[in-house]
């Protein structure tokens, strides 16, 4: 699936605001409605979103922090 076809629980899918290329063809962007200030991060491998947080962010920075942390398996807490 396509990043910007993802249907969020709490944020409606509007912009793509931040992207981080992570090497070997993975990508980390965050996705969300800037107007409200609602954002999730959407790991893509190889084109495809493998994975996403659809947990309602307020801000775009902490989405991306979480991000890279499930990416890398580092904890958030």
């Amino acid at each position: 699936m396509q990043a910007q076809n993802i249907q969020f629980k709490f944020v409606r899918n509007e912009a793509e605001v931040m992207r981080l290329d992570l090497g070997g063809g993975d990508v980390l962007v965050v996705r969300g409605d800037p107007d409200n200030a609602s954002y999730e991060w959407v790991l893509i491998k190889e084109g495809d979103a493998v994975a996403n947080s659809n947990g309602g962010y307020g801000w775009a920075a902490v989405a991306m922090r979480d991000g890279l942390a499930f990416y890398t398996g580092a904890s958030v807490e």
